[in-house]
C-alpha cells in the first residue's frame, strides 16, 4: 500500500533569459545567460491536524476503493445488456413456427407448386407471384408462355 506524505514543499523560480540578438543593437556582443530575478520556497514540515491526515489518507485510498468496485458492476451491467441485445437480435430473426407450414416454411397448396412465406410459388423451377388476399385476379399461367 502506499504511504502519505506527511511534508511538503513548493519552490519556484522566475528567470531572466539574455541571448544576442541580431536586430537589437543594445545586445551586441552580450553572452547567452540566465539571470534569476524571484525565487520562493514554502513548505509544511509536519502535519499534526488529524483532520487533515485523515483526509489525505480518503485521498489516497478512495480511488484505489472506487476502482475495485467498479470493475465488476460495469462488468455485470455489460453482459446484461449484451445478452438483451442478443435476445433481441435471435427473437427478431427467428422465425414463428406457427405462422409458417409444418415442412419449415413452405405452405403446399396441392398442384405441385408450393408458396414460401414471401408469398412468390414455385413451378417447374419458376417463381410464381401469389395473388394478394381478396384479390379476385387469378395469377397468370407460365406454363403456356413457355
Amino acid at each position: 500500500s502506499m504511504g502519505v506524505g506527511m511534508r511538503a514543499a513548493v519552490t519556484s523560480q522566475i528567470n531572466l533569459v539574455m541571448t544576442e540578438a541580431e536586430h537589437v543593437q543594445q545586445l551586441k556582443g552580450v553572452r547567452d545567460f540566465i539571470y534569476p530575478v524571484m525565487w520562493f520556497k514554502d513548505g509544511l514540515d509536519e502535519l499534526s491536524d488529524e483532520e487533515t491526515v485523515s483526509l489525505l489518507k480518503m485521498a489516497v485510498h478512495a480511488p484505489e476503493t472506487a476502482r475495485s468496485v467498479m470493475y465488476p458492476t460495469l462488468f455485470v451491467i455489460g453482459s446484461l445488456m449484451f445478452l438483451v441485445v442478443a435476445a433481441f437480435l435471435v427473437k427478431k430473426h427467428v422465425r414463428d413456427p406457427k405462422k409458417l407450414g409444418q415442412d419449415g416454411g413452405n405452405i403446399s397448396n396441392g398442384g405441385g407448386d408450393t408458396a414460401s412465406s414471401n408469398g412468390l410459388g414455385h413451378k417447374n423451377g419458376m417463381s410464381i407471384p401469389r395473388p394478394r388476399a381478396g384479390s379476385t385476379t387469378p395469377p397468370p399461367d407460365y406454363d403456356d408462355a413457355a
